[in-house]
């Protein structure tokens, strides 16, 4: 399999990777250029709910809804992940059907509509993820990230772990077997 990281793929942490800001981590890509690259963490949950951040807006300061850690950088900001094509002014559109960026007030009012069922649909991150230049390319040649093509229900659905166990799957079966001589992480779904 190429090691790219291209805007839109997953980066799954190896599970040699023990840098506590990503263990278990699933990174989407969202840029990827010669002086470095951006992405966000999308499986990991913060202790915040939006009305605890944005407690003088008038529809979201209302809402409990949850608040994800996009990565270790700058964390004293806020973006907006999401799949539906009518927030999506502004917006970047990272892969088909996926957006980052979009109008407060038009996502406040979606929420509003939708309540906690937007979660399938909609995520706010604090902070991102960064490398400088060749730091990532270096990164996933050293095995410490496993690229994957995204799907988009593993950036809103499920648990951390269950969608980090998800990504790794996959890219076992792409790579046909173990994933850098390491066990398959068992399936503890049922559990």
């Amino acid at each position: 399999m190429e090691l790219r990281a291209e805007s839109g793929i997953v980066l799954a942490a190896s599970p040699d990777l023990q840098d506590p800001n990503f263990v278990r981590s699933v990174i989407l890509i969202c840029k990827h250029v010669d002086e470095g690259a951006y992405g966000l963490v999308v499986n990991k949950r913060s202790d915040y709910t939006i009305d605890q951040l944005l407690p003088e807006h008038p529809v979201l300061g209302k809402l409990r809804f949850p608040v994800h850690i996009g990565g270790p950088v700058s964390r004293d900001t806020m973006q907006i992940l999401h799949r539906v094509p009518a927030l999506a002014r502004p917006g970047t559109e990272i892969s088909p059907g996926l957006w980052l960026g979009a109008d407060l007030d038009a996502v406040a009012d979606y929420l509003d509509g939708q309540g906690l069922d937007a979660m399938a649909d909609v995520r706010f991150l604090v902070g991102y993820s960064g490398w400088g230049e060749d730091q990532l390319d270096r990164e996933l040649a050293g095995g410490s990230w496993l690229p994957s093509a995204a799907q988009l229900d593993w950036l809103f659905t499920g648990t951390a772990d269950q969608t980090w166990r998800q990504v790794v799957r996959r890219v076992e079966r792409e790579a046909g077997g173990r994933v850098g001589g390491l066990e398959p992480p068992p399936d503890v779904s049922w559990n």
